[in-house]
């Protein structure tokens, strides 16, 4: 997976890319590595990444998810790091960790806040949420149909913290204030979701979708239960 630093490393141009190991660069030539796991045994190369993420409020707090290998007998893993990648901890305690971790959604304003998406068809266990950096976690998972989440997405400033989840049935929501996820897919077809971008300045959600072109457009202000800050 690929990423451009978010934050003040904009100003530095750096660009992200995860293997077994996080990688980062300010040209696309030269690469540092940013973390140090080790190989898998009998291989040389650490098990792979599935996503990671880089808080926009704190550029020194990523997060790292690590696929689960049946192959290679290894459970899904979360890593979190607040130093920059000197440091790791392991925060996957609370999560389904014979499940493929998807994908990581941190808050804008708060790199301790995060939603993690989850893969595969075992039930009540498709979205999880830390406020805390992943040293607890709170199964949001609700009455999302059971099958893969693959994306996950929080609102930008909204003060209810409306996160949408794109899953392989369309896209869905929930906030704060619900104990349930209500479908958002109005002019979408049933269809596989795989990323997720809010353009703010429009209130536009854009949705890539697997056979049904590139991408969907989903027109939307703020969540029907929510608001944007002003």
């Amino acid at each position: 997976c690929l990423s451009r630093g978010l934050g003040d490393v904009y100003k530095r141009q750096e660009i992200y890319a995860g293997y077994g190991n996080l990688w980062k660069s300010d040209n696309g030539f030269d690469w540092e590595k940013v973390s140090d796991f080790p190989n898998i045994p009998g291989e040389s190369f650490p098990n792979l990444i599935s996503h990671f993420n880089i808080a926009t409020s704190d550029p020194m707090t990523m997060y790292i998810a690590k696929r689960v290998y049946h192959s290679y007998d290894l459970s899904g893993e979360l890593w979190r790091t607040t130093d920059g990648g000197e440091n790791w901890t392991n925060v996957t305690d609370g999560l389904p960790e014979d499940l493929y971790f998807n994908y990581i959604s941190i808050d804008d304003d708060d790199p301790q806040q995060l939603w993690l998406a989850v893969g595969g068809f075992t039930e009540d266990t498709h979205v999880y949420h830390s406020s805390n950096g992943g040293n607890d976690w709170n199964n949001i998972s609700y009455n999302l149909p059971n099958l893969p989440v693959n994306c996950i997405l929080h609102q930008a400033g909204s003060e209810k913290n409306t996160v949408y989840a794109g899953t392989d049935l369309g896209v869905y929501y929930t906030n704060d204030d619900m104990t349930n996820w209500e479908p958002f897919n109005e002019n979408l077809p049933n269809v596989i979701v795989s990323e997720m971008e809010i353009h703010y300045e429009s209130n536009k959600l854009y949705a890539t979708t697997f056979g049904r072109g590139i991408c969907c457009l989903l027109y939307t202000s703020p969540s029907p239960r929510d608001r944007q800050k002003s």
